[in-house]
């Protein structure tokens, strides 16, 4: 099997989809939209108390749901290497000061 070759722009548009899903959930919004409305019962009318994700994304999203949070998923990975990274750098830089006196 070969696989497919990607480009830059390509990578370049995963990782923009990526943090743009990632960002949306950050925000929230999604929690009120209209899926999320109780239809039956004594709340209906009412939102959800712990809406998934997930299932706005099925909604949105349709048949690519798995690869647009395969991508979210993916740039949040990243996003918390880069963090732990960079902690870790200021640790030892701290750790350098320390010992330069």
């Amino acid at each position: 099997m070969i696989l497919p070759y990607k480009t830059i722009k390509d990578k370049a548009l995963e990782w923009s989809i990526g943090k743009q899903c990632s960002e949306i959930k950050e925000l929230g919004e999604w929690k009120e939209y209209e899926i999320f409305k109780i239809k039956k019962g004594k709340n209906k009318g009412q939102f959800e108390e712990n809406p998934k994700f997930n299932k706005w994304l099925k909604h949105r999203f349709e048949n690519n749901w798995k690869y647009v949070r395969s991508l979210m998923l993916k740039y949040e990975s990243k996003i918390d290497q880069i963090k732990f990274l960079e902690l870790e750098l200021e640790k030892l830089k701290l750790e350098e000061r320390v010992n330069e006196q």
